[in-house]
């Protein structure tokens, strides 16, 4: 059995799923403390923003780079998103401002 790649996003495309010519996702809501047992494996930063590595930094006590990298799914990664909501981040922000909120998804190729 292959070794699962976690990868930790602030977006999904369907871009990033290639070499496929039909699949299915698996795209399910999660909570932080289910982020947080994810991650604590191992995983790759893939987010694109640096206010939003530190907004993440901060919601989950875990270290995220900013790493703005092109992400290729396969059935062998799992894609963690943390999907913000509300308006533009300024530079250097570590706390969700008033009115915003982040949801977490896991996403998944299945054949």
């Amino acid at each position: 059995m292959k070794k699962i790649k976690t990868l930790l996003g602030n977006a999904f495309a369907l871009s990033m799923v290639t070499g496929f010519d039909a699949c299915n996702l698996n795209i399910k809501k999660v909570t932080v403390q289910e982020v947080r047992s994810l991650l604590s494996n191992g995983f790759e930063s893939v987010v694109g923003h640096q206010s939003t590595a530190d907004l993440f930094t901060s919601m989950l006590d875990i270290d995220v780079n900013m790493n703005r990298v092109s992400v290729s799914l396969d059935t062998d990664t799992l894609l963690i998103v943390g999907q913000y909501s509300g308006p533009r981040l300024p530079e250097g922000v570590t706390q969700l401002p008033e009115g915003a909120s982040i949801t977490w998804y896991t996403v998944q190729v299945a054949k």
